[in-house]
């Protein structure tokens, strides 16, 4: 239905199984897909450059994919501050 969508739960619930699935079931012809695996280390610009490098300038200041639609799953949003000694 074209709504972004943010999917919660414990830990070992099948989150990522869950859509890896869905997205490899969609059809290649209508979707670009992407994914990303943030870290305690991920940072917003690493973010930016991922999803830029999904997308094609359509016109100016207009980002998309062309003639289909995109779907990216972020996996492990939670983002942790480093501990003292860096994990």
């Amino acid at each position: 239905h074209s709504f972004n969508f943010l999917l919660l739960g414990e830990t070992g619930t099948s989150k990522t199984c869950c859509m890896k699935s869905f997205v490899n079931n969609l059809p290649i012809e209508d979707w670009d897909k992407g994914s990303m695996i943030f870290s305690a280390t991920t940072n917003a610009t690493q973010t930016a450059d991922y999803i830029m490098d999904q997308v094609d300038k359509i016109t100016m200041g207009v980002y998309g994919p062309i003639n289909k639609r995109l779907i990216i799953m972020i996996d492990d949003i939670n983002m942790p501050v480093k501990e003292k000694y860096g994990a």
